[in-house]
């Protein structure tokens, strides 16, 4: 498992680097986040099954839309810091969470609860977009390593 760390595998001969990431939701989806961050703690699992940064807690909740907020600014940094970094190669961006609004099935668009799914990083998403070899995957590294063999 990669948290905002970085791994570089071998896909036949080629070197692919591998930025992992949960990428953890800020709540601001819909400019609103203390509003869907309480009604994310209240609709989610999150806030009862994922320990805070206290190791058991985050407040009387549990994991909290905060705590989230503050691991998915690590991440954001994470993630623009590796991809400016020079990279010849192939780069796999995993995530968790979606980065992007446009991620979102339409059925779901308008769901408030999306802001616990998802943020607006079309920033890091160019970011990639730039790199011409990046591939976004909302997925397990072996699923986004067999993109990688159209390479």
């Amino acid at each position: 498992m990669l948290e905002d760390e970085t791994a570089v595998v071998d896909v036949r001969g080629t070197p692919v680097r591998v930025l992992g990431s949960t990428l953890w939701t800020d709540c601001r989806l819909y400019g609103r986040p203390e509003f869907h961050g309480r009604l994310v703690e209240r609709a989610l699992n999150d806030s009862r099954f994922i320990r805070g940064a206290d190791g058991v807690t985050d407040g009387p909740g549990g994991f909290t839309a905060s705590e989230a907020a503050r691991r998915h600014e690590d991440s954001r940094a994470f993630l623009a810091r590796e991809l400016g970094a020079p990279h010849a190669d192939p780069t796999i961006v995993v995530r968790h969470h979606l980065a992007s609004l446009r991620g979102i099935a339409a059925r779901y668009s308008d769901g408030p609860v999306n802001a616990g799914f998802a943020s607006n990083r079309d920033d890091l998403l160019a970011m990639g977009a730039a790199l011409l070899r990046t591939y976004a995957c909302r997925a397990s590294v072996s699923r986004c390593l067999r993109h990688a063999r159209n390479l």
